[in-house]
Formats: structure tokens, sequence, C-alpha cells
């Protein structure tokens, strides 16, 4: 990728918002040292950790049933632990 200047990057981004936006979208933008790693969440990264040397593989199906079942839990905590704001 040719070097580009800051204001390049930047008119880059505006654009990609303007055209995301007119599609009912926004973009998300992260920020990595390595743009060659995957955008993958914290639970996702830790589950594929724990799996990647099984043997045979993880079929994909039981991958996404497994990150399901994950997220479900964990959600089911964070509901568990919360704060009452306001009087019910």
């Amino acid at each position: 990728m040719p070097s580009q200047s800051w204001q390049q990057v930047l008119e880059l981004l505006g654009d990609i918002q303007r055209a995301w936006l007119l599609e009912g979208s926004i973009p998300w933008f992260r920020g990595e040292r390595d743009a060659t790693w995957e955008l993958r969440s914290t639970l996702h990264r830790h589950v594929r950790t724990l799996t990647k040397w099984m043997r045979p593989p993880m079929p994909m199906s039981d991958m996404v049933d497994l990150l399901r079942d994950e997220e479900k839990t964990v959600y089911r905590k964070f509901r568990s632990q919360r704060i009452r704001l306001h009087a019910a």
C-alpha cells in the first residue's frame, strides 16, 4: 500500500462512513498494531485457543454451538450481577 498522508486517510474513512450511512449502517473501526490479526471477540479468541489443539479438530457447527453456549453463560452471569438503577 502506498504511503498516504493523514488527511488522505481521514478523507478515505469519511467516504467509507458516508457510504455505510447511506445503506443504513455505521462502520466499526478497531485499532491494532497488526492488520493481519483477525477481528474476533475476546470470548471467541479464548474458545479458539482452548480448542485449536483438539484432534480431530472440532467441527465448525460444534464450535458455533460452544460459542453460543458460552455467550449465554456470560450474559446470564452479567444479568444476575446487574445493579438496579431505579426502583421497579
